[in-house]
């Protein structure tokens, strides 16, 4: 494992079902697999609606982080959050190793369904490859990853 990808640990989150992916969130950039959002009413902007959405965020106490990538396919209306992030930098660190790596991988499978099962396998083992790692090793990677990564 590479200090880079390493560094992309971080934010990996178990594969969770999202019916309705554009309700409260702008996509940013898009492929046949992928799609990077950002929550409206996050960084100002976004007019009335953004605000409001930002106040119900504060009224229910719910603040998701402000940036996800989705595992989206044309067959189906599902889409799985793969990836969150606090900030841009950190999100474009994941969607950039997802086109560089994942995407050339996806292309050759024979339907979407079975690209959409490899992509959930491969983010539940980057998951599960954080989860394992003990303290130590964890504060040397965000060593790492605050010098390497960057």
């Amino acid at each position: 494992v590479t200090v880079h990808s390493v560094c992309l640990l971080a934010m990996w989150v178990k594969p969770s079902e999202v019916l309705l992916a554009n309700t409260l969130w702008s996509t940013e950039r898009s492929n046949m697999f992928f799609g990077l959002q950002k929550r409206r009413g996050h960084g100002g902007g976004g007019g009335i609606a953004g605000r409001l959405i930002g106040t119900l965020d504060n009224v229910f106490d719910t603040k998701p982080l402000p940036y996800r990538v989705l595992l989206q396919t044309q067959s189906s209306e599902l889409s799985y959050v793969v990836a969150v992030a606090e900030t841009l930098e950190e999100i474009l660190k994941h969607w950039i190793w997802l086109e560089e790596e994942m995407l050339p991988v996806l292309v050759n499978f024979e339907s979407e369904d079975e690209a959409a099962e490899f992509v959930h396998a491969k983010v539940e083992s980057l998951v599960c490859a954080e989860e394992s790692t003990d303290s130590t090793t964890k504060e040397l990677v965000l060593l790492l990853c605050s010098t390497k990564c960057r």
